[in-house]
């Protein structure tokens, strides 16, 4: 029998609304990993990695363009998840485009697939690694009606094997 449960919103988009709460026993405890894991109280799986952070000051007008360089995460050729989301602000959030660049080619669209996930893409390596600089890149674009506030973060990780 549970006699408290605490819900704790750390980061939210608009002010929470709450119309049910319910609590379940599953016998099941998590594990020693995931009760350790300093990416487990930004709200992270462990095998994510943030990749870039943006701030308001990235807009020009209501668009921000990030290029990010993945060269040092992208290990190996095979699919990875992008994920941008939001931290703070007002206004909806937009991404327009997330385009992938291999040693400065841009690559197809099929490339890039956005996936069910708010803000999650599917994006195709199909090269082998290099260790040059920005050998492997993704430029985001983003759009929000009221920018002044725009805080975010972009995650990336290796796509797991269902």
């Amino acid at each position: 029998e549970v006699s408290e449960v605490r819900l704790r919103v750390t980061k939210q988009a608009a002010p929470p609304i709450i119309r049910e709460l319910a609590a379940y026993a599953t016998g099941a405890r998590p594990e020693a990993a995931e009760r350790n894991d300093p990416k487990a109280s930004l709200g992270l799986q462990p095998d994510w990695t943030r990749v870039m952070r943006w701030t308001a000051n990235q807009f020009d007008g209501t668009t921000a363009t990030l290029n990010i360089d993945l060269t040092a995460q992208v290990d190996a050729a095979q699919q990875y998840e992008l994920m941008v989301r939001p931290t703070e602000g007002d206004g909806e959030l937009i991404i327009k485009t997330v385009d992938l660049f291999l040693e400065s080619n841009k690559l197809p669209p099929e490339f890039v697939k956005r996936t069910q996930q708010s803000g999650v893409f599917n994006l195709n390596v199909t090269a082998f690694p290099s260790n040059k600089p920005d050998w492997c890149r993704v430029q985001v674009i983003l759009h929000n009606d009221h920018p002044t506030t725009s805080k975010g973060e972009v995650l990336l990780r290796k796509r797991p094997l269902k």
